[in-house]
């Protein structure tokens, strides 16, 4: 026969040689040919499946979409009854949902029940729970805006994704030490972001929102994404020891400001009590406090400051440590040994109307202006706070210039006064 003829199937009949494929797409859509079919014809089916869906579908028809696909490309081991797990998928977000699904593409044949899978795995995950998770830290965020106790309220959109790459319980701690602040932090927003920054940089991680897949391993498993942190701390030292190295010290430096801060703090608010001086070792009318170039003088002997305190800006006493202090404000013990056959002891103080003339003691030489102590207490404490102020701000601009200094900066710039980094050794 000089020309083709027609082409004969099993159990299909004659079928023209040009007409072939459209005729079997025709014979599949009525439900006939249950034979064989060659897998490009499946991927046209496939195609044409995905062809029909609407440009945009809402939360139910995708998820109800999903199974569907599931059910003819997923080489399930059975069929998923769409109608048994309609309601549990219903409770789920549907980016969770989707991810649900995913994982048991990923499984296969391996599950032997999908329907009852799906069903357990939303039982487990918990609908409630899952929701108030989710709402766990956008409620605190929430109450800090609303509590009335912040200078400014606080921009959700750009600390919530930094805060959803912490676990809840360490993004709800960051939260709560925002509002025990209160109106002490200027701007919470830079503040949560700074705290951010230097979590990011020692997970080596972005702060930007995390994707579905992470999110959904983040709630369904968090240990998992602890250990994988933990991961992704070991990983960036491996590739950077030097920028993880630095990472470290600035994360330590910053705990140790805190805790600094909060150490200042609480001695202003809750101020040590003061015992006061007692005896005939006190020098009467001395003055001093426990800060350099203000204790007691050389001159009067081995004295110490007694009741004296720097954060209630509070004077106190010079205290000899051996013998008593005579009149004019020295120890006995000082004295030459003829003069301290001489000495009569001053009369004992009263713990409850004791009471210092500063002009008489400026007048004999023993004790300390009023004035020059209250400047000093006031230096004291610009030099305080202004430490705390300098160390957060190099905390919170450190790791923005940290990540950007050795790739932004070109290979000749090093050359000059500083040739010898890039040379081998012994030049």
């Amino acid at each position: 026969m000089g020309g083709r003829g027609p082409v004969q199937h099993p159990g299909r009949g004659m079928v023209a040689p040009g007409r072939r494929k459209g005729a079997v797409r025709r014979l599949r859509r009525k439900g006939k040919g249950r034979g064989r079919t060659p897998r490009p014809v499946e991927k046209t089916e496939e195609h044409e499946l995905l062809r029909d869906l609407p440009e945009e579908l809402d939360d139910d028809t995708k998820v109800a979409k999903r199974v569907a696909w599931l059910n003819k490309f997923g080489h399930l081991s059975q069929q998923i009854n769409f109608a048994e797990v309609a309601e549990p998928l219903d409770t789920l977000k549907v980016p969770h949902a989707m991810g649900l699904l995913r994982e048991l593409e990923m499984h296969g044949t391996k599950v032997s029940d999908p329907t009852d899978w799906i069903k357990r795995a939303v039982e487990e995950v918990g609908s409630d729970a899952m929701e108030e998770d989710d709402d766990a830290v956008e409620d605190k965020l929430t109450e800090l805006n609303t509590s009335g106790r912040l200078l400014a309220p606080i921009q959700v959109a750009e600390v919530k994704g930094g805060l959803e790459r912490l676990p809840e319980e360490d993004a709800l701690d960051l939260l709560q030490d925002v509002l025990n602040r209160g109106s002490s932090v200027k701007n919470p927003t830079a503040f949560i972001r700074s705290k951010l920054k230097a979590r990011s940089a020692v997970l080596g991680v972005s702060l930007d929102t995390m994707d579905e897949h992470s999110k959904i391993l983040k709630r369904r498993h968090p240990r998992m994404w602890r250990l994988l942190s933990g991961l992704a701390v070991a990983h960036t030292a491996a590739q950077d020891p030097a920028s993880m190295a630095t990472a470290m010290a600035g994360q330590v430096a910053g705990i140790m400001a805190t805790k600094a801060e909060k150490m200042v703090e609480n001695r202003l608010e809750h101020p040590p009590e003061t015992v006061p001086c007692i005896g005939d070792s006190c020098c009467i009318g001395s003055t001093c406090m426990n800060l350099p170039g203000m204790g007691c003088k050389a001159s009067r002997g081995r004295t110490q400051c007694v009741g004296s305190s720097a954060f209630a800006m509070k004077e106190g006493v010079c205290q000899c440590l051996r013998g008593p202090c005579n009149e004019e404000g020295i120890c006995v013990s000082t004295l030459p040994p003829e003069q301290q056959k001489d000495f009569l002891p001053p009369p004992v103080p009263s713990a409850q109307t004791h009471v210092i003339d500063h002009m008489d003691a400026g007048q004999q030489g023993g004790g300390i202006p009023v004035v020059p102590i209250a400047i000093a207490l006031v230096l004291a404490n610009v030099v305080i706070w202004g430490a705390i102020w300098c160390i957060r701000q190099r905390r919170s601009r450190g790791y923005d210039s940290m990540s950007t200094d050795d790739e932004g900066t070109p290979m000749g710039a090093y050359k000059g006064g500083n040739n010898r980094r890039f040379q081998g050794p012994g030049h």
